[in-house]
């Protein structure tokens, strides 16, 4: 087998773009994760937040439907928050979204961070706060 120059030049074209595909996609990969790192960051972030104002003004069940403005305000400014419940173990007090009135099973719902941000948010579960 004789190797001509075509036959060289086509082979390292060939190996060259390969490589570069190759960076391309790794570097694609990183990016994607990074930017799903920030987008859980930040839904973390208002869930913590929302929580924490309403666990220091909450005082009773009684006043919980006071405080639907704010849960209503983080769930419609954040695009990535489909719908926010306030639950007492099994009972949902109160909702963003009424098509959901009951508590999520716990393997409808993220806990930890076992999996990479990219797969956490686009595995459709809820996120606890």
């Amino acid at each position: 087998m004789s190797l001509t120059i075509q036959k060289f030049i086509l082979s390292m074209l060939f190996i060259m773009l390969t490589i570069i595909y190759a960076i391309f996609a790794k570097y694609y990969l990183y990016q994607r994760e990074e930017t799903a790192s920030v987008i859980l960051g930040s839904i973390k972030s208002d869930i913590s937040e929302t929580s924490y104002v309403l666990s220091k003004s909450i005082t009773d069940v009684a006043t919980i439907s006071r405080y639907r403005a704010i849960i209503d305000r983080v769930s419609s400014n954040n695009d990535n928050i489909l719908a926010i419940l306030i639950a007492d173990d099994n009972d949902v007090l109160i909702t963003t979204d009424p098509h959901y009135d009951r508590v999520p099973r716990r393997d409808k719902i993220l806990y930890g961070e076992f999996i990479s941000a990219y797969d956490a948010i686009f595995s459709k579960k809820g996120i606890e706060g």
